[in-house]
């Protein structure tokens, strides 16, 4: 499911722009993309509207880099550290070993230090982060 989308009405149906965004983890898990690290593959994308109308969308894409390195403090991997990343941020904030204990079942966004909580330590190095613009580990080619 993408996170987050946007459709621009054109004069017709045919013409309408839509953007979608997806957290990148989730995609390359889904397609087992890790598997293919180095390579230009193409991604196809299609789908039905609420009102039925079809739609498909095709990009060649180069599969680059370890992609939960790349996206860090960018917890939606869209490219930026902005204001939904610090809300996912805050969400996880306080979480420690005794109060909703971070676990491979549910971590937490943002235990940067990995010791299981995220606290002030891990606000400084996500404070450190915030407003970067980084570069797609999934490129458009």
């Amino acid at each position: 499911m993408p996170i987050r989308y946007n459709i621009t009405d054109g004069a017709t149906p045919a013409h309408a722009d839509m953007l979608l965004k997806f957290r990148v983890p989730d995609v390359v898990e889904t397609l087992m993309l890790n598997q293919l690290a180095g390579q230009t593959i193409p991604l196809v994308l299609t789908g039905e509207t609420v009102d039925g109308t079809s739609f498909r969308g095709q990009d060649s894409v180069l599969l680059l880099g370890n992609i939960e390195k790349e996206c860090h403090a960018n917890f939606d991997c869209d490219a930026d550290v902005d204001g939904s990343d610090a809300l996912t941020f805050k969400h996880s904030f306080g979480r420690s070993r005794v109060t909703n204990p971070c676990s491979d079942a549910d971590p937490c966004d943002g235990d940067f230090d990995k010791d299981s909580d995220v606290d002030g330590n891990d606000a400084f190095t996500f404070k450190g982060s915030f407003g970067t613009v980084l570069y797609w580990p999934i490129q458009n080619r």
